[in-house]
C-alpha cells in the first residue's frame, strides 16, 4: 500500500491511498455497496424522471461533503488491512510519497491532523443526523 501526498495550499493537503486488491472474497458489506453503486449509475442514466431526480438531488448533497472526507475513503480500515496481512504473511509496512518541500516530520503532522479532521467531520455529522431526527420526529400536542 502507498500513500500519496500532494500539497493543495498552505493548510490542506489531498491524500491518496493506492493499494492493490489482495481479497478475492469481497464482503458482504462491499458486495452491497457495489450493487448499490450499479443500481446508482443506472438511475442517473435513466428515462424516468423521478430517478433522475433523485440522483441529482443526491449528487447534490454528497458535493457538500468536505474533499477531506472523500480523500480519506479511499483509506481501509485497520482490521482490513490487519486481515490482508495476516492472510499474505507479510509486514504491516505502508510507503509514503510527497514532495521533497516537505520533510517527514510535516508529512506525519499532516496525515494525522487529515485523521482528526476526519473524526471531527464524522461527530459533526452523526450530531447533525440525530439532531434532524429529532426535530423530524417531533409532534405538536
Amino acid at each position: 500500500m502507498k500513500f500519496y501526498i500532494i500539497p493543495i495550499t498552505k493548510k490542506r493537503h489531498f491524500l491518496y491511498c493506492c493499494q492493490k486488491s489482495v481479497i478475492s472474497n469481497l464482503s458482504l458489506i462491499d458486495r452491497f455497496a457495489n450493487k448499490v453503486n450499479n443500481i446508482w449509475g443506472k438511475w442517473g442514466n435513466s428515462e424516468t424522471k423521478w430517478k433522475k431526480k433523485l440522483v441529482k438531488i443526491g449528487n447534490q448533497m454528497i458535493d457538500r461533503l468536505p474533499y477531506e472526507e472523500w480523500t480519506l475513503k479511499n483509506v481501509p480500515s485497520h482490521e482490513k488491512m490487519h486481515e490482508i496481512y495476516k492472510m499474505k504473511g507479510i509486514q504491516n509496512k505502508v510507503t509514503v510519497h510527497y514532495p521533497t518541500s516537505f520533510g517527514p516530520e510535516k508529512v506525519i503532522f499532516t496525515i494525522s491532523d487529515l485523521v482528526k479532521r476526519k473524526i471531527y467531520l464524522a461527530i459533526t455529522a452523526l450530531i447533525k443526523c440525530n439532531s434532524w431526527y429529532v426535530i423530524e420526529n417531533l409532534e405538536c400536542k
